[in-house]
């Protein structure tokens, strides 16, 4: 139901229009769900070579794409960097040496640990650098004359604790005062994704009340954020044929 799509877009402008949402494609790669969120204006998370070649495929504008991995192949930086994909996170040392030599006029952004102990899908245990280890990471990239953008992070999908996302856009204020510091050209803030349509109210304004007290408009830095199941959850139903059903602890010889 692509009309359910359509009004969750706009309930998101509506609730954070300050936010410009990048649909996670992994969530669901349908093209006509790509097609329709591209009509309304929402641009695209790519997470691999393939989600970037399908979103191309649509005739949408690579300016339009950030390569949500932390962690890249090589090769995959090349095919990025050939389709003028410019914009990706990162999470450590080696990705920036990776960066350096496969796609050096990229725009990065910095991911960091958060806080998603409530999160249905826990990404912290395999994504994002400790604040301990921003100052290091960001002296490298100044070394390797590589743009830092910004910042980035994910609380998790399905996550319920919204004091955990304040807190993030809180510990992101602190990395872009000391990369600004430095003297990198921050300017994106991405807030990650794990929203969804039954929570979406409340996160939404704890997300907003955290923008304000901590990155308001004089800051001048731009959002985004990574929704995937937010926009497709409720616009699909599974239909399966049952043909036939073994065990269960009632027959009733009526049926």
């Amino acid at each position: 139901d692509l009309g359910k799509i359509e009004r969750l877009v706009k309930i998101w402008k509506q609730n954070l229009s300050m936010v410009h949402p990048y649909y996670a494609v992994k969530c669901n790669p349908n093209p006509e769900v790509l097609k329709l969120l591209a009509n309304l204006g929402v641009n695209f998370d790519c997470a691999s070579k393939g989600e970037i070649e399908l979103v191309l495929s649509l005739g949408i504008d690579p300016s339009r794409i950030i390569y949500a991995h932390p962690c890249k192949v090589g090769s995959f930086l090349r095919f990025a960097d050939k389709n003028n994909v410019n914009l990706t996170t990162f999470d450590n040392a080696d990705e920036l040496y990776k960066l350096k030599k496969f796609h050096p006029n990229c725009k990065l952004l910095l991911r960091i640990i958060t806080d998603d102990e409530s999160a249905q899908c826990r990404l912290s245990t395999k994504y994002g650098a400790p604040i301990s280890n921003v100052e290091n990471l960001l002296k490298l990239a100044k070394e390797l004359d590589l743009q830092i953008g910004g910042v980035s992070f994910h609380v998790g999908s399905g996550a319920s604790d919204n004091d955990s996302l304040i807190k993030a856009v809180y510990d992101a204020r602190q990395v872009f005062n000391m990369g600004r510091s430095m003297g990198f050209n921050m300017d994106l803030l991405d807030v990650g994704g794990g929203f969804s349509y039954e929570s979406f109210d409340t996160a939404s304004r704890a997300l907003n009340y955290a923008l304000d007290e901590y990155f308001p408009a004089e800051y001048g830095a731009q959002v985004i954020a990574e929704p995937g199941r937010y926009f497709v959850a409720n616009a699909f139903t599974l239909a399966t044929h049952v043909m036939a059903r073994r065990g269960g602890s009632v027959f009733d010889s009526s049926n």
